[in-house]
C-alpha cells in the first residue's frame, strides 16, 4: 500500500514538473528594451530628408520611401535618393511624392504632386513618365489611393478629379469623373478596393459605388442622409461618407463610415449588416460616433 502511494506521488510530481516547463515564461521587460533598437538612416549623399507619406517593399526586399523631398530606396545597408533633375526626362518629374505602389509583376509605380505617374525601370535605373491628363487639378494633393486590379490595370482615386484608370498594356487612360458626377457634383473619393471578380469598390462622400468592369456598369448604394434618426434601414448605408473599405479573405465587403459606424455588405442579398457602437452595452463595438478610417 505504501509503495503504491509513493509511486502515485512520484508520478504526480513528475507531471507537475513537466507541466511547469510547458508554461511559457513571461517576456522580461528589460530584455524587450534591450532588443528594440532604432537606427538613424542616412542617404549616400546626405541626411534622409522629407515627410514620409508612403512606404512599400519590393520583391527583392528593398524598402521604398515616398516623401515630399524625393524618393528613397533602402537596401538594408544604405539609402539611395531619387530626385527631380531638370535636365533628365527619365528622372522624377517632381520631388513631392504622393503615392507609391508595387504592382503584381513587381513594377514600382510613383505618383507625384504634378499628376504624373512614373514607372520605374530597374535594369536602366530610371523612370518613365505618364501624364494622367487631369484638367481640374486645382487641389495639389489630389490623389488619395492607387490600386492594381487582377488584369494589371491601375486605378487612381482623387479628391477632385474622380476615378482614373490606366492600362499599362495599351497605354489607355480613362476618366470616370463624368459618370460619377451624375450622382452628385464634384464627388470626392476616399478609398478604392478590388474584389475577386475584379470589381472596383469606391468609397466617396456620396455613398459606396460598385464598378463592374465586365458589364461596364456603375452602381450607387442607397444611404441615409445625415441627421436622419430612428432605426437603420438594412438596404441603406448608415452614412453617405464611406471612409474605409476592406475586402476580407471570404470576399466580404466591410465599410467604415463617417458617423455611421461599421457595416458589412451582403452582396447576394444587397443588404447591410450593421455593427453599432456603444460605450455601455455589451457585445457591441466600443466607442462613439467618430469616423472609421483605414490606411
Amino acid at each position: 500500500m505504501y509503495e503504491k502511494t509513493s509511486l502515485r506521488l512520484l508520478i504526480l510530481l513528475i507531471l507537475f514538473l513537466f507541466s511547469i516547463k510547458l508554461i511559457p515564461e513571461p517576456f522580461p521587460i528589460n530584455d524587450l528594451k534591450q532588443q528594440i533598437v532604432f537606427k538613424r538612416l542616412k542617404t549616400v549623399d546626405g541626411i534622409f530628408q522629407g515627410r514620409v507619406v508612403s512606404i512599400v517593399q519590393d520583391s527583392i526586399g528593398f524598402l521604398w520611401f515616398g516623401t515630399d523631398k524625393g524618393l528613397y530606396r533602402y537596401d538594408g545597408r544604405q539609402i539611395r535618393s531619387y530626385r527631380h533633375d531638370r535636365y533628365n526626362n527619365h528622372s522624377l518629374s517632381s520631388n513631392d511624392i504622393l503615392k507609391i505602389l508595387i504592382g503584381r509583376n513587381g513594377i514600382l509605380w510613383v505618383i507625384t504632386i504634378d499628376s504624373i505617374l512614373h514607372r520605374y525601370d530597374p535594369e536602366k535605373d530610371r523612370f518613365e513618365r505618364i501624364s494622367l491628363q487631369l484638367k481640374d487639378n486645382i487641389y495639389r494633393r489630389n490623389f488619395v489611393k492607387i490600386v492594381e486590379d487582377k488584369q494589371g490595370k491601375l486605378w487612381v482615386g482623387t479628391r477632385l478629379d474622380g476615378l482614373i484608370s490606366y492600362d499599362p498594356k495599351t497605354g489607355i487612360i480613362s476618366s470616370y469623373k463624368s459618370r460619377l458626377n451624375k450622382y452628385g457634383k464634384n464627388i470626392r473619393i476616399f478609398k478604392i478596393a478590388i474584389d475577386r471578380k475584379n470589381r472596383v469598390w469606391i468609397g466617396t462622400d456620396h455613398s459606396l459605388f460598385r464598378l463592374d468592369q465586365s458589364k461596364d456598369s456603375l452602381f450607387q448604394y442607397p444611404f441615409r442622409p445625415f441627421g436622419q434618426t430612428g432605426p437603420g434601414d438594412p438596404v441603406k448605408l448608415n452614412s453617405p461618407y464611406v471612409s474605409a473599405i476592406h475586402i476580407d479573405r471570404q470576399d466580404r465587403i466591410w465599410i467604415g463610415t463617417y458617423f455611421g459606424g461599421l457595416q458589412r455588405l451582403d452582396t447576394v442579398e444587397n443588404r447591410f449588416i450593421s455593427y453599432p457602437f456603444s460605450m455601455t452595452e455589451k457585445n457591441r463595438l466600443p466607442g462613439g460616433p467618430e469616423p472609421i478610417t483605414s490606411g
